[in-house]
């Protein structure tokens, strides 16, 4: 058996929330007798926000919406300059980031999601500026029970907010591991509120080290749980010293098993196990032909485990077991015959063609720290969502949010729109009929405080139906560029409350109650079908 670690990167920006990577999109090739539209040029400068000077050395990446895998980047020189000198027409994201500095979008001033930067032909837009805030620091030590330093524990820097749908959702925004000394530095924070987390020393390893031990996850200042914990307050620029963790120790537990391919075949396979989480997955790989597995130094807690089968490095099959350890090893069988599968075809609610290029299916699992399923549409509208492990998910639509919406999901006669579907192991559910509409709307305008316009503001349209308001594409949000102008494109046909506010760290304007403490202070809004809308606004504090 030989052994390595993979880890899958599922979201390489918090700006692009999406826990799996979807495939690239197919290019789009022009008619041979269709000319090429002329590249724009783009070009800006990019300041500290502190001080107005210059910035080097800083990397701008632009991500076509909807594709954020077709970037392009560049990067400053000593006067705080870029470039893109051929950029082709379409609508981007632009982003930001420096070592020492908070990462920023285009648009975004203290946080939001920034706003998007529409490109026409032959287009020079030659001011754009960002204005990156210097980071903050949180150092520490973390010791055990006996006041020794504990070496190479994972310390993770945790930001509780809500996201669009109402959920409160705890986000990893920095993980570091302590040295011999037990200290431990996370840089690179924006300033706020944060919670700081020892994840112990769980390893997914094939062979236990001798006198092995597992430590208890703790939360600073030393509670086990998050609603016991204490936040630690970030400041620009400033280093937070002192967070220091008490950690306690016990028996690493091993889980051992063995991989059970049902469809085996008489070619030659070989397999892969281990543990999967919403950050990403440990995998121990299996010589061809192997299906045992030995993972050792886990602490007590619930692991959902991973199987896969693979031929000629191409993997055929995935299995899913969840296993709780409490006090004594597990062995298990992880049979790559249980997972489900969702099938079915997407089409348009005016039956008209709808090119399917950049579309993705979603099957979103009803508990936050497991991490989505997605499939690409394919050209004639089909879809196949597989290995998925047996739970409740939601089905939802990925790509093209400006312009399309899911009206409706149906599988097997019943109605998922609205509604969580059940798939139990190794179902097959593959009669699912998937409608989407064109009807958006869109809201423009501007944000004003004392009569001038304001930046960096975030504009949200909540609907006024709660159980709307938890489908999380029914809630629109964007934010105000440096002339406090918004757009908003991609709105659902409906009735909403609008708020512009500043931006906040948990993202308070999600919670599902927001609109109860400051509807007195809302703007009505009913939005039509495909209609569009210009909605001047004055930026609220929140209660």
């Amino acid at each position: 058996m030989y052994v390595f670690i993979l880890q899958f990167v599922l979201a390489a920006f918090t700006m692009f929330p999406q826990a799996a990577a979807p495939p690239p999109a197919q290019s789009q090739q022009p008619a041979a007798n269709q000319p090429k539209p002329s590249p724009a040029r783009l070009s800006g400068r990019v300041l500290r926000d502190d001080s107005g000077l210059p910035l080097a050395k800083a990397t701008i990446v632009m991500f076509p919406d909807g594709r954020p895998q077709d970037n392009l980047s560049a990067r400053t020189n000593r006067s705080g300059s870029f470039e893109f000198p051929e950029v082709s027409p379409g609508r981007y994201r632009l982003r930001a980031h420096r070592n020492g500095f908070v990462a920023q979008p285009y648009g975004a001033r203290g946080g939001g999601p920034g706003v998007v930067l529409v490109v026409e032909a032959g287009q020079r837009l030659e001011k754009i500026e960002f204005r990156l805030l210097p980071a903050g620091v949180i150092t520490g030590n973390v010791r055990d029970e006996d006041n020794e330093p504990v070496e190479g524990v994972e310390v993770r820097a945790l930001r509780a907010r809500f996201s669009a749908g109402g959920q409160l959702e705890t986000v990893t925004a920095r993980t570091a591991r302590t040295d011999d000394l037990g200290n431990y530095r996370l840089p690179g924070l924006a300033p706020g509120a944060y919670y700081v987390q020892t994840a112990g020393m769980s390893q997914v390893v094939s062979v236990a080290p001798q006198n092995a031990v597992a430590y208890t996850p703790a939360f600073y200042p030393g509670s086990s749980t998050q609603e016991e914990a204490q936040r630690v307050q970030v400041t620009s620029g400033v280093e937070s010293r002192g967070v220091d963790l008490a950690i306690t120790s016990g028996p690493s537990l091993t889980i051992t098993g063995i991989v059970l391919d049902p469809d085996s075949g008489s070619s030659p396979r070989s397999y892969s196990a281990g543990i999967t989480r919403s950050g990403g997955t440990s995998l121990i790989g299996l010589s061809r032909g192997e299906n045992s597995f030995r993972m050792t130094g886990l602490a007590p807690g619930t692991y959902t485990l991973v199987a896969s089968a693979y031929e000629q490095s191409k993997m055929t099959r995935t299995g899913y077991r969840t296993v709780r350890l409490v006090d004594s090893d597990v062995h298990v069988v992880l049979d790559l015959g249980r997972s489900a599968e969702l099938a079915g075809e997407l089409r348009a609610s005016d039956g008209q063609p709808l090119p399917m290029a950049s579309l993705y299916l979603r099957l979103v699992p009803n508990t936050p720290e497991a991490s989505p399923f997605v499939a690409p549409v394919e050209e004639k509208g089909v879809f196949r969502i597989s290995n998925v492990p047996e739970g409740r998910y939601w089905i939802r639509l990925q790509g093209r949010e400006s312009e399309l919406y899911l009206k409706e999901a149906r599988c097997a006669g019943d109605d998922y729109t609205s509604e969580q579907i059940t798939l139990a192991a190794a179902q097959v559910v593959d009669n699912c009929t998937i409608v989407v509409s064109r009807d958006v709307g869109d809201v423009s305008g501007t944000v004003t405080h004392d009569t001038k316009p304001v930046s960096g503001q975030v504009v949200v349209l909540i609907p006024v139906e709660k159980e709307r308001r938890r489908n999380p594409r029914h809630t629109s949000a964007g934010q105000t560029d440096p002339a406090g102008l918004y757009q908003i494109r991609g709105v659902l046909p409906g009735d909403y409350f609008v708020f512009a506010l500043p931006p906040s760290d948990d993202a308070i304007y999600y919670d599902l109650d927001f609109h109860e403490r400051n509807r007195e202070r809302a703007t009505r809004l009913t939005v039509k079908p495909s209609e569009r809308h210009v909605l001047n606004l004055t930026s609220l504090r929140p209660q």
